[in-house]
């Protein structure tokens, strides 16, 4: 009976399964979903394409996004794969900072939109980063569209301001006075850290000479401000160096990553010449009133007239009217004449010379002179008559053929 029951049982069984009606037609397989949409809008000023920018600069990108099978729900952005975490100060959308990364969609959010996307690029120098906009909806499904940064090493830069009382260019003074520059100073990749004052490529040691807004340097290089790291202005107070002659002071504004600008500027210090040109000492065998010069006024006088520092030696009445100017000179009324040997020459030029100072110290050292040796164009004479010291070229000789009427033409610093 057992074994009839489970036979019965098992046919049963087969005749369910051969029998049972087939649902293969009442299945409903589900299409693919489709995640949301995102990509970069090419459209000027925005970055729509790979770019070089300055380590820490700003870049703005325009995205379009829209959804498709389901409602979007938050927008992220990422550097090399990673959130950026710091987003209040580096991430902004529509000029708003990002209150969160990711960011929750709201409202007609979800179903799509166009943002202007703010980003803060690294502070790395000669790196390339990609960031990416990563897109995601109800679903969980994602999409992202990307950009790649590199960043370049920018120096910091500035200028001296071009507004009085400052100074912005070569400036001639007195020794030992201080002078002004206003530096206007902007920071490159890097935050800035210092400026330093040099003279003649020497760091300036004495820090009483220096002031920056009015205080004294405390070292040199001086280090700025945490206030002053992006971009200042200072007021820089340098007092210039005694004696006289010219001096370069180099301005140098460095950053935290050893990155630097500078300017220079002349600082020439002592008396200023006065110079004149052209002045003539004619042949003093000639007209009456003639022969002499006075080299504080550049004004012609006779020979033998008080007022005269030098003057001509005449003729020689043995030779022709048209030879017989001897063409020689010699001090007098207590002028000292001396001529400037090779070695002072040597890279002379007449023009160059700026300063009373260094009219004194080619007098001292040339050699004296009682008179002259007949005057060539080119000629250099130095001249002392009391406290006063002359340099003296000679631009002209000129000759006459037929009278005494010749002249010998001189530029005059004094």
């Amino acid at each position: 009976m057992r074994k009839f029951s489970l036979l019965l049982n098992l046919w049963l069984l087969l005749a369910v399964i051969i029998f049972m009606p087939s649902c293969t037609d009442d299945i409903i397989i589900d299409p693919t979903v489709i995640a949301p949409s995102v990509s970069l809008v090419q459209e000027d000023p925005y970055l729509y394409s790979d770019a070089t920018l300055a380590a820490g600069e700003w870049f703005e990108i325009k995205v379009s996004v829209s959804k498709n099978d389901n409602f979007l729900r938050t927008i992220s952005v990422l550097e090399d794969g990673v959130k950026i975490s710091d987003y209040t100060a580096r991430l902004t959308y529509n000029g708003d900072a990002f209150e969160a990364n990711p960011k929750l969609l709201t409202d007609l959010e979800k179903e799509g939109f166009e943002w202007v996307i703010g980003i803060k690029a690294h502070e790395e120098s000669d790196v390339t980063k990609k960031y990416e906009i990563e897109i995601s909806d109800d679903a969980q499904e994602v999409s992202s569209t990307s950009i790649n940064i590199t960043t370049e090493t920018v120096p910091p830069s500035f200028s001296f301001l071009e507004e009085a009382p400052y100074w912005w260019e070569n400036v001639s003074i007195e020794a030992g006075t201080s002078f002004e520059v206003k530096l206007v100073a902007q920071a490159g990749s890097s935050p800035l850290a210092s400026v330093a004052v040099y003279e003649d490529e020497v760091l300036i040691s004495d820090l009483t000479r220096l002031k920056i807004d009015a205080v004294e340097f405390t070292a040199n290089p001086q280090a700025v401000t945490a206030e002053a790291q992006t971009d200042t202005s200072w007021v820089i107070r340098i007092k210039s160096h005694d004696g006289f002659g010219k001096k370069t002071y180099k301005v140098v504004v460095m950053d935290e990553a050893g990155n630097s600008d500078f300017r220079e500027i002349d600082v020439s210090v002592g008396t200023a010449v006065t110079s004149l040109e052209g002045k003539l000492l004619f042949n003093s065998g000639g007209d009456r009133g003639t022969g002499g010069l006075n080299l504080l006024t550049g004004v012609g006088t006779g020979s033998s007239d008080a007022s005269a520092h030098i003057k001509d030696m005449g003729i020689d009445l043995s030779k022709p009217l048209a030879e017989n100017w001897l063409k020689k000179i010699k001090g007098i009324n207590g002028s000292i004449l001396r001529k400037p040997g090779a070695n002072l020459l040597e890279g002379f030029s007449f023009q160059n010379i700026q300063y009373s100072e260094e009219i004194v110290g080619i007098f001292e050292g040339s050699t004296e002179i009682i008179e002259s040796a007949p005057i060539i164009l080119g000629d250099i004479f130095t001249v002392k008559n009391g406290d006063n010291y002359f340099l003296l070229e000679v631009t002209a000789v000129n000759s006459t053929v037929d009278n005494n009427e010749d002249s010998i033409e001189f530029s005059i610093k004094y």
